[in-house]
């Protein structure tokens, strides 16, 4: 989680600056940027309105989405018989977050060397725009990152030799705007992705992967107060998790699509940071299919109780709208 904005001094002149939601993963070798993503929002049961998840749970909590970085166009840095550091981090975060994560490594048992070299490294810093307007309790931040990056490498192995270009494309919004003296809150969130892995050999394709993934967040709340008491707060929320992904191996093609979209609203008495009584109602919608097979699923939730769960394996019996 990030502060809204970041007040700091510049000589005698107060100012804030845009900051919100936005983070980077990102993965090194020696020190080189070698790949990253910007990750997709968990939301944790115990946030925004408690009575949003239950019985129910937000998209993710429990099966954390992780992320995929082909380090293959890097392979020349990892070849000459030296210790070498792969590390991971995060930037615009707090120093609390944790990572982790795992190394997966081919090795080439029908060869007594593999070569390996870099052919492009295109990947201009990502830019982010950060605009924030703050009076007391009031105003707006709003974040804007894009940039795309290219990775090209060849590898010469038992399998001939290979030529992986890796290629990414990145577009990141925030805004979040507070008015009434805090009473209203609107964000709006857009993060999408677009990767493509290919190997060639010579002019042939030979493998080739791209994902694309989308998640758009909208959350609006609006709080009346009571002096010395509690809060009411009323809020609606909709996310939305969409991937697809698109595999050719030599001859053989598969595509699959996920879509995962909840929508929420209800009311929240809140004491000290604590919800005293609420209620609301959630809506889920999971809908996965390939070229073989197809999976629906529809849970509606309402006071804590399952009104309807209906699942389907035909994408013509059960409608996802």
């Amino acid at each position: 989680m990030n502060p809204l904005r970041f007040t700091y001094n510049a000589g005698d002149v107060a100012a804030s600056t845009a900051n919100g939601g936005f983070r980077q993963l990102y993965a090194t070798v020696d020190g080189r940027f070698v790949g990253g993503h910007v990750p997709y929002a968990v939301i944790y049961s115990s946030s925004i309105n408690p009575y949003f998840w239950s019985p129910v749970t937000a998209i993710g909590t429990f099966d954390i989405p992780s992320h995929d970085i082909d380090l293959t166009p890097f392979l020349e840095l990892l070849l000459d018989g030296r210790p070498h550091e792969v590390a991971i981090g995060v930037k615009d975060a707090q120093k609390y977050w944790l990572l982790s994560a795992n190394l997966h490594l081919w090795v080439d048992r029908w060869s007594d060397a593999v070569q390996a070299g870099i052919v492009e490294y295109t990947t201009p810093t990502l830019k982010v725009n950060r605009n924030g307007q703050w009076h007391n309790q009031d105003g707006h931040s709003e974040v804007d990152a894009e940039g795309q990056l290219r990775f090209v490498g060849w590898v010469s192995s038992s399998k001939g030799n290979m030529t992986t270009t890796v290629t990414q494309k990145v577009r990141f919004k925030s805004q979040v705007s507070v008015h009434n003296r805090g009473a209203v809150r609107q964000v709006d969130v857009v993060n999408k992705e677009k990767t493509a892995v290919t190997t060639k050999s010579g002019q042939r394709t030979v493998g080739k992967v791209q994902l694309l993934m989308e998640a758009p967040l909208q959350v609006q709340t609006s709080v009346v107060r009571v002096a010395g008491g509690p809060t009411l707060e009323n809020t609606r929320l909709s996310h939305q998790l969409h991937e697809a992904a698109y595999v050719k191996e030599l001859s053989a093609v598969s595509m699959s699509t996920l879509s995962d979209r909840q929508e929420a609203e209800g009311s929240a008495m809140v004491h000290d940071g604590e919800a005293q009584w609420g209620m609301a109602s959630t809506r889920s919608y999971y809908k996965y299919n390939d070229e073989n097979s197809c999976y629906l699923r529809t849970v509606t939730t309402e006071e804590g109780a399952i009104k309807v769960d209906m699942a389907s394996r035909s994408c013509s019996a059960v409608s996802d709208a």
